[in-house]
């Protein structure tokens, strides 16, 4: 016999009754008290009586307003607690416990039409967590159902957002046309609407993907688009990400002063901005490794490619650790290290298999080369059991082995 559900005015209670009452119920085994190994209390409801709650909530006149605190919340909690702990990869447990209420409060903010605030802040925590941590085809899923219910409320901020999120991640798994065609549309959106960062944004998605694709010029070209609206802007926060892909224009034409110097400078800045970002320093350093192992300097592309390394690993951003690993694959192909450079290149593939994020089409041909010259050296045979070495690893033993002191690369 199923009770029947009734909206009843709240009680309120003091703020000091709080602890007293969470105690009580805790008593009663009706809230589960946990701790994390931070030692962070955290109360959470009995499935079934959260889902009891839940009915009387939206069977009364409440239901409106506690979306839009429980909304509210998550999102400053995403900008004011998350991003800074997972700049410095403390946070990402964090994000994954409380992903549901992440999802729930950017729903809400479909839902409720114009809430681009809210869903940039939310998003500055989903869209690395996608990204970094093999969850681009999830992310995909979710910004691409979100658009649709954002389109059918005519929710045209939240849209932008969602827009240029779903075009980066499309990106991200080589789905250029479907990638194109969301930012193009981001942009017109932007312009039309005067939303000058969206636009920029837009502008700098484009000019990766057109980047990754080997079209430079172009590339070049909407990254100073972007760079232009910035400044309009008084934007800093982003330099450092522009200076990094004119980094890798210079690199891909061969001029490697450049792009050492574009290199150097996204150092700097995001050393200015925040010296405890670990994610944003990795890039630069890895790229720098680049730079050093095709201008023959492998000691200090082999110091490089480690810094690198150690601070994708300190955020576990895995499509960072893919590049790296192969940067150092190749490193190995250059120095004649032919017993671990297939065996870092299947690491890498294995990884790229997990996160299904594959080689972008301008770097295929470099390895393509440093492949050739590992499987010519040491026949097919020993390549494709070092090969199949390398990709049966762990993530955790790959690292290691890359890492490994003393070892050439």
């Amino acid at each position: 016999m199923s009770l029947p559900v009734t909206a009843e005015p709240p009680v309120l209670i003091e703020e000091w009754e709080v602890l007293d009452l969470l105690t009580s119920l805790v008593d009663k085994s009706l809230v589960v008290y946990e701790e994390d190994e931070r030692g962070v209390s955290r109360y959470r409801l009995l499935e079934t009586v959260r889902q009891y709650a839940h009915d009387h909530l939206v069977a009364s006149d409440q239901s409106t307003a506690a979306r839009d605190r429980h909304r509210d919340w998550f999102a400053l909690y995403a900008e004011q607690s998350l991003v800074p702990l997972c700049d410095t990869g403390s946070g990402w447990d964090q994000v994954e416990f409380e992903y549901p209420n992440l999802l729930a409060a950017l729903e809400w903010c479909v839902a409720e039409k114009n809430c681009l605030d809210a869903t940039r802040r939310l998003l500055m925590v989903l869209s690395p967590f996608w990204d970094l941590h093999g969850r681009v085809s999830e992310g995909r899923q979710v910004c691409s159902q979100l658009l649709a219910m954002s389109k059918t409320k005519q929710a045209t901020g939240t849209t932008l957002a969602l827009m240029l999120e779903a075009g980066n991640l499309a990106n991200l798994q080589q789905d250029y046309a479907l990638g194109r065609a969301l930012l193009e549309e981001a942009l017109y959106l932007g312009q039309e609407s005067r939303d000058t960062f969206s636009a920029a944004s837009a502008l700098h998605y484009l000019g990766h993907a057109t980047l990754m694709q080997g079209d430079l010029p172009v590339a070049r070209s909407y990254f100073e688009q972007s760079l232009r609206l910035q400044q309009d802007l008084g934007q800093t926060a982003h330099m450092p990400h522009i200076l990094l892909n004119l980094g890798h224009i210079a690199r891909f034409e061969q001029r490697f002063d450049r792009a050492r110097g574009y290199y150097d400078e996204a150092i700097a800045r995001c050393r200015e901005q925040d010296p405890s970002d670990h994610l944003i320093l990795a890039h630069p350093f890895m790229n720098l490794g680049h730079v050093a192992r095709l201008t023959g300097n492998f000691t200090e592309a082999q110091r490089c490619y480690r810094e690198s390394l150690h601070r994708f690993v300190d955020v576990d951003a895995r499509s960072g650790i893919a590049y790296n690993l192969e940067g150092l694959a190749c490193l190995a192909a250059s120095m004649g290290a032919y017993s671990r450079a297939p065996r870092l290149f299947g690491a890498a593939d294995a990884l790229r298999q997990a996160i299904q994020t594959p080689v972008p089409p301008v770097d295929r041909a470099s390895y393509a080369d440093a492949l050739q010259a590992t499987r010519s050296t040491l026949g097919d045979e020993t390549f494709e059991i070092m090969w199949a070495q390398g990709h049966a690893m762990t993530l955790e033993q790959a690292v290691e082995y890359a890492l490994e002191d003393g070892a050439e690369p």
